[in-house]
């Protein structure tokens, strides 16, 4: 069982609900705590915004110059390696993974990419 919380002059804080039902769980057994800091994701409105708004506009741009257009996920890949770069793997070079990244590192992805969205005349909306 995950439980978060925040420590604060070397206390963790939690909600007090979470704790008990976290420990009523392991009642009686010998358990292992593992803390780590917690990593800031992507909001699902950041994600959903960059799959149904910034995928498919750079689609667009990127179909003006082949005569099949591509997939979203060949938009990603295409996004991920032009704005992240690539990982040498065994198989060779991979475009970096947008999974790994924080929610500022995310949103200075996506900006990357609306700034190149601007370039060739596509305006992208203000994330709200």
């Amino acid at each position: 069982m995950k439980l978060s919380g925040e420590v604060k002059d070397g206390k963790l804080i939690t909600h007090p609900a979470d704790w008990t039902i976290c420990m009523r769980e392991y009642d009686g057994k010998r358990v292992v705590v593992d803390i780590e800091p917690e990593k800031a994701i992507r909001s699902l409105r950041a994600n959903a915004r960059y799959w149904s708004l910034i995928v498919p506009l750079a689609g667009d741009v990127l179909s003006k110059t082949r005569d099949v257009p591509l997939s979203k996920e060949q938009v990603h890949y295409v996004l991920a390696s032009a704005f992240l770069g690539c990982d040498e793997t065994e198989l060779g070079l991979v475009p970096s993974s947008t999974r790994v990244l924080d929610t500022k590192q995310f949103h200075a992805y996506c900006e990357k990419i609306e700034v190149w969205l601007a370039g060739k005349g596509y305006y992208v909306p203000e994330s709200g």
